[in-house]
């Protein structure tokens, strides 16, 4: 209706611009449907960092300039106005409150107030952000301001600073090791619930337990390691391998796009896995990969919550996924959606001005011409 009043040549290069846009995002792989985050719904910063949920089932969100808490209706910033990139989160000290990881602090959340700490007093150790984002809470990973000599050290001990000079520090069983040394930004740590740490690096996959780290394959492309399915998966830049002991053995075979800055990992509870490389989530049945969504400007984080919901870090803002039927459905056609109802078991449906009854993906039932909105559902019927 709009168009309607507009200049006539202007009217022709908005039609141009929105069929290429289509065109463009026709393109794109969408299996799921999402909710958009940003800074005009709480988040401080556009750029998002790390994702956590903790007991009580906030979401906690980091971005470049502080960090946010989802409620399930709205965000509550901390730091505001604070240059403060928060890129991680842990437990508390005492188990119960919220602590936000910086580079060169962390901020320790009891209510409503945000307290800072140094990980040192004379700011020498810096938190590793890019290698320690999966560790477990009792876990820490501490660098020099020349990202060497990582060490990892036991947080909290009933303290809000974990001990981190070289002779007072209570280090892992294997505490320093030069190996740590050689990941680069794009891979990630792992430590096995037996305590054995893998490390992947451009020079192969190095394994360790009680120090003495060994190589165990000189696969250079991996990038990241979880047990899932009860398995330990190593994922790689062609696919997924399978680590038993000290033997590295192939399972899916992908060349992931965009592995450049590491890929993620996680895991719903019926078993489907969701990998992330650096803009596109795909899925893992544990036989084949599928690309589920794509085009996003830097994947920094991806986290299934307790309701086995999917989200997902972004530089352009924070995403939460919905695995539904109803999957963006574009109406055409100057067609107006009118009403919506809900079956019982759980399909969406939208009636459309122009007589379209929408039932899910690529279901379009024609049925002529309706002009007043409404629904209602008689017994199991919509």
């Amino acid at each position: 209706m709009i168009c309607l009043l507009m200049r006539p040549i202007l009217f022709i290069t908005i039609l141009i611009a929105s069929t290429l846009t289509a065109a463009a995002a026709d393109a794109v792989i969408d299996e799921v449907s999402c909710r958009r985050f940003t800074t005009a719904d709480g988040l401080p910063q556009m750029q998002t960092e790390a994702l956590w949920q903790d007991d009580r089932g906030y979401i906690w969100v980091g971005t470049l300039s502080g960090f946010a808490r989802y409620d399930g209706v709205s965000l509550r910033p901390y730091l505001r106005g604070k240059r403060e990139n928060i890129v991680g989160f842990k437990r508390g000290p005492r188990g119960q409150e919220v602590t936000a990881l910086g580079f060169v602090r962390m901020w320790t959340v009891d209510g409503e107030q945000a307290t800072p700490t140094q990980y040192a007093p004379d700011r020498s150790w810096l938190y590793n952000n890019f290698n320690s984002v999966d560790l477990p809470d009792s876990l820490i990973l501490l660098e020099d301001r020349d990202e060497r000599n990582r060490r990892l050290v036991k947080y909290g001990n009933g303290s809000s600073v974990p001990a981190t000079s070289r002779e007072t520090e209570e280090p892992y069983p294997w505490g320093a090791s030069d190996v740590l040394d050689l990941m680069e930004p794009d891979r990630k740590l792992f430590v096995d619930s037996d305590k054995t740490i893998y490390i992947p690096t451009s020079q192969g996959l190095y394994v360790a337990k009680n120090g003495n780290p060994r190589v165990i394959s000189d696969k250079n492309n991996i990038y990241c390691l979880q047990r899932l399915q009860g398995k330990l998966l190593a994922f790689a830049g062609d696919g997924i391998y399978r680590v038993s002991g000290t033997s590295l053995s192939p399972l899916t075979a992908y060349d992931f796009a965009a592995p450049d800055y590491g890929l993620m990992a996680r895991q719903r509870s019926d078993g489907t896995i969701f990998i992330a490389d650096a803009h596109t989530i795909y899925r893992y049945d544990g036989r084949e990969v599928k690309p589920l969504t794509t085009g996003y400007n830097l994947i920094r984080a991806i986290m299934i919550d307790r309701w086995d919901r999917l989200w997902a870090a972004t530089y352009q803002g924070l995403y939460l996924f919905y695995d539904t039927e109803f999957v963006n459905h574009r109406i055409v056609d100057e067609d107006l959606a009118r009403a919506l109802g809900v079956d019982a078991h759980g399909q969406i449906m939208v009636g459309t001005l122009n007589g379209d009854i929408i039932t899910g993906k690529d279901n379009v039932i024609k049925t002529g011409d309706y002009f007043s909105p409404g629904s209602a559902r008689v017994n199991n019927t919509v």
